[in-house]
């Protein structure tokens, strides 16, 4: 909760921000594509060092992962708040936000409930995950193919099959969500938690709700361009 609230006030504050320093000034706004891609490069590698400082600390349990959490959520505010310049306010990113937490409760109620049939979760994941190795190496023979011989026919196949990875991967990052709440549980009931590995259970449910909120966002802006389109 504490991760979600600081990623939601930096999202905020920084969106404001960028919006008055970019989209108010004529000259600024044309660079603003040049400032998004930077920031994606940054926050890409600041948020890999930041998970690999959290995973060291829980495996020696040496120093508390608190500050790195906190700064892995501010990082992912930073992300946001440029995403909710360009694609030009809050709204679309609070309606993914409110989709994404209900379903986010409904898959850790799932999980919770699931605890005992956590291996036939994973053996789902894995099969889906198989799925999506065969479909991407189709696309790789498709796509260029399709490119370079002029087939739109096959082109469209191709692009459907793209959509279907896109689908299938949500469906495991929603598993994942599930099986990860189940984990929590039967630590909790094991007793044996410290308080890096709760810090660790919290940062690992906030990062699959990342997961499923950047899924869901993207979507949402789909559908909301295809109506624009129409």
């Amino acid at each position: 909760g504490l991760g979600l609230l600081v990623t939601a006030a930096v999202t905020t504050l920084l969106s404001f921000l960028f919006e008055f320093a970019f989209v108010n000034d004529g000259q600024l706004k044309e660079s603003f594509g040049v400032f998004y891609l930077v920031m994606c490069l940054v926050s890409f590698f600041v948020l890999m060092g930041t998970n690999m400082m959290i995973t060291t600390r829980v495996i020696r349990q040496n120093k508390s992962i608190m500050g790195p959490f906190i700064l892995y959520s501010v990082i992912y505010g930073v992300f946001f708040a440029t995403i909710s310049v360009l694609i030009g306010g809050q709204y679309l990113l609070g309606i993914a936000l409110g989709v994404t937490a209900l379903i986010f409760l409904a898959m850790c109620g799932f999980g919770y409930l699931s605890h005992n049939k956590m291996n036939s979760l994973m053996k789902i994941v894995s099969t889906l995950v198989v799925a999506i190795g065969l479909l991407c190496l189709v696309n790789l023979v498709i796509l260029p193919f399709a490119f370079f011989g002029g087939n739109y026919g096959a082109y469209l196949s191709g692009g459907m099959i793209y959509w279907i990875i896109e689908a299938v991967f949500f469906v495991v990052f929603l598993l994942y969500t599930a099986i990860d709440f189940a984990r929590i549980r039967k630590i909790a009931e094991s007793g044996c938690g410290t308080s890096n590995i709760a810090l660790y259970c919290a940062y690992t449910i906030y990062t699959d709700f990342i997961a499923v909120f950047t899924y869901v966002l993207r979507f949402i802006l789909m559908f909301a361009a295809n109506n624009n389109r129409d």
